[in-house]
């Protein structure tokens, strides 16, 4: 596993939940079929030629488009990832080092350009709960470390977040009877007037989550909620939300298509306007696949214009 969930906590709440409870492959994080030994991933600027997208030049717009090579080992967990440049010249190298258990303990990054050398490293309890993640600069210096604390059964109650010592973001969960998150707070540091934010979350009968509710404390009480929707098949169909605090709009209607392989193809959103007119943007993917599911080509697409285009190749054991 990488250090990039923890990193990111802010923008994935769930991912580092599932990531610090229950120990997955990292094939089965990335939603890759079949025992993928090598996988390289680029993104293109889309051209449009005679009513047909092609793949124009490369592009690297953030730190997540990467053209990122990365291999595997036979237990579905990465072992090496190398980065390349928009010119095709290698910049970064991570390996990843795990325990006997198959936990990952170690990641080390080097950068060529200048010889700079991190280090992060992962403590874990015996039932495979991260407990302690540590990052070293590349003067082998601790910058930022995380604490959790996990309840009998494994549910993470309290996760403590430091950079430079100095204490960033706390978190504080509940959970229900079946072992489901209930309820979420989220403290930015020790300062009162932070951002504070508490969430709950309700689930049907078949464990998708129904209903969330964010309540928001930061120069004064915002709130939203947002209920959904989902077919049997347990995808998310619709999701509506309740926008009591927005200047301009009341509600916001999201809805989702999906293909034969579980991808989602259109996300459509209807935004209603408190002056009774409404707005609507279109989200859709094209994808290729590969005889085992697996994208082999992405085409995303805003308001039906290609906007971004990802190609990634892949090799089997």
């Amino acid at each position: 596993m990488s250090r990039i969930p923890y990193i990111l906590f802010l923008f994935s709440f769930t991912t580092v939940c599932s990531y610090a409870q229950h120990y997955k492959k990292d094939w089965d994080e990335m939603g890759l079929k079949g025992k993928v030994k090598y996988m390289e991933s680029c993104q293109y600027k889309p051209v449009e030629k005679a009513g047909i997208v092609v793949k124009g030049e490369k592009v690297i717009d953030n730190w997540i488009d990467l053209d990122r090579h990365i291999f595997f080992n036979e237990s579905g967990n990465i072992k090496e990832e190398k980065d390349y440049s928009i010119n095709n010249e290698l910049f970064k190298t991570s390996s990843y080092t795990y325990n006997k258990k198959g936990e990952n303990t170690r990641i080390d990054t080097y950068k060529i350009s200048d010889g700079k050398h991190s280090f992060s490293l992962f403590y874990y309890n015996g039932k495979g709960n991260l407990l302690r993640y540590e990052y070293y600069g590349p003067d082998s210096k601790l910058e930022e470390y995380s604490i959790a604390k996990f309840d009998k059964r494994g549910n993470l109650m309290k996760w403590k977040f430091f950079y430079e010592n100095i204490l960033r973001d706390k978190w504080l969960n509940k959970y229900d009877k079946k072992d489901r998150i209930i309820q979420h707070q989220y403290i930015a540091g020790n300062d009162p007037q932070a951002l504070h934010d508490t969430s709950t979350y309700t689930y049907d009968d078949k464990g998708n989550m129904i209903e969330y509710i964010s309540t928001q404390w930061y120069a004064g009480k915002s709130f939203y909620r947002y209920t959904a929707t989902y077919n049997e098949k347990g995808q998310m169909m619709e999701k509506r939300y309740i926008l009591p605090n927005s200047e301009m709009a009341t509600e916001s209607l999201i809805t989702y298509e999906y293909d034969q392989w579980g991808s989602l193809v259109v996300e459509l959103t209807i935004t209603y306007l408190k002056d009774k007119t409404f707005k609507q943007s279109k989200n859709s993917a094209a994808y290729k696949y590969d005889p085992l599911g697996n994208w082999i080509e992405k085409i995303e697409y805003k308001d039906d214009k290609p906007v971004k285009m990802y190609e990634r190749k892949i090799e089997y054991f």
